[in-house]
């Protein structure tokens, strides 16, 4: 078992959060409600952002996939819910560079 927090925060390593979208299911049928983050957020809806991600533990490497999300960090990176064969995890992206022959002369 797993706490989304932690997992979220494990992830980071340090980097901020700009905004984010998580929702987290219980069932197949049933589809939570968001746990958002504006961007431009204040601290008290930062800390609201974490402690409900706290209350969340849950199996991420057998069964089903129950994080589903958008982490936005800035800079170009993001983070994304990833699953494969029952298994989850945040993959971390960035904008690649634009390649020299497509950039205006």
């Amino acid at each position: 078992m797993i706490n989304a927090l932690d997992e979220l925060l494990e992830e980071l390593n340090g980097l901020t959060i700009v905004a984010a979208t998580i929702h987290y299911e219980t069932s197949y049928e049933e589809i939570a409600l968001p746990i958002t983050l504006v961007e431009g957020h204040t601290p008290d809806s930062l800390t609201l952002f974490k402690e409900r991600l706290k209350q969340i533990t849950y199996d991420n490497g057998y069964g089903r996939q129950y994080l589903y999300g958008t982490v936005w960090l800035g800079n170009n990176i993001w983070l994304e819910r990833h699953e494969y064969d029952g298994s989850e995890w945040w993959v971390k992206l960035e904008c690649p560079e634009i390649p020299f022959y497509l950039k205006a002369l």
